[in-house]
């Protein structure tokens, strides 16, 4: 089972935005104990630095990324902000120039931001267009190589996971599904070159949710905007929708009685000459 890459990336977010200080190891490797102490007061004291300057260089930070609101967290420009290259680079610059701690947190911020380019390709051309080799698709000549990095990000978040505590890292929940999530792409990834001969790349950034909350956010609008909807209005919303595909299809009458109707409002539109009544 995988988690939507989009939402975990914003669950890393919000435990940073919560927790303020992470430890974590430097990379997967067992004989490396070094530990990163990225915080969040970083990404604070380079706004502060910033203020009143033109042009900036982390010009995605604002006030509403670095204090949002409980409703803002969903808003995955945010967390887009906060792990932006403009913003890795900037706290790279400064730790060069009388502020050596923000390296930790560059090297951090680096990590997730390389992660979430790697699973979030929707674009066969992306990764050219980006000049970024870890934003190109999974393909089947390279997919040992191209898996590489996933899995090894898979095993940083287990030693993260098992060397420090809770209150210096993520959430259980979001080291489990974060976790989860790589291997079950690792997996699906050679399944499907092992299964379908035919397929040459995969893009992993449409294995997601978007199509599932599509389909609830219909539901709602049909219902009037209405967040909190009754079974029996789902199952109404369901039968409109099956029912507008098929007239935007083209089907005449004959068709109507493969959806049962759930409603006593009938309307009339007429197709070409031919009338549908649903």
């Amino acid at each position: 089972m995988a988690f939507d890459p989009v939402h975990l990336f914003k669950n890393v977010y919000n435990n940073f935005c919560k927790k303020k200080n992470f430890v974590c190891p430097s990379s997967s490797s067992e004989t490396d104990q070094n530990l990163l102490h990225p915080t969040f007061s970083h990404l604070e004291k380079i706004y502060e630095l910033e203020q009143g300057k033109y042009p900036k260089m982390a010009h995605k930070l604002s006030e509403k990324v670095l204090h949002p609101q409980p409703i803002e967290k969903t808003s995955v420009k945010l967390a887009e902000a906060v792990f932006h290259e403009s913003t890795i680079n900037t706290l790279k610059f400064y730790a060069l120039n009388g502020y050596p701690d923000f390296l930790d947190t560059a090297i951090f911020l680096q990590k997730i931001r390389n992660w979430f380019n790697n699973v979030n390709v929707k674009s066969i051309d992306y990764g050219r267009r980006k000049k970024d080799e870890l934003r190109n698709p999974m393909r089947r000549e390279s997919v040992d190589v191209d898996l590489e990095f996933i899995e090894d990000f898979a095993l940083w978040l287990q030693k993260w996971q098992k060397e420090s505590p809770l209150c210096n890292g993520l959430s259980k929940e979001t080291f489990h599904s974060c976790n989860r999530t790589c291997t079950a792409f690792a997996s699906l990834v050679r399944y499907l070159f092992d299964r379908y001969p035919y397929f040459n790349y995969i893009l992993l950034g449409n294995i997601c949710s978007d199509y599932l909350e599509g389909r609830f956010g219909w539901y709602r609008q049909l219902c009037g905007g209405n967040y909190y909807n009754a079974v029996t209005q789902f199952l109404q919303a369901e039968k409109t929708i099956r029912l507008k595909s098929l007239i935007d299809m083209g089907y005449d009458e004959s068709y109507k009685g493969n959806i049962q109707r759930g409603s006593t409002n009938f309307i009339s539109r007429r197709i070409g000459r031919k009338k549908i009544v649903y």
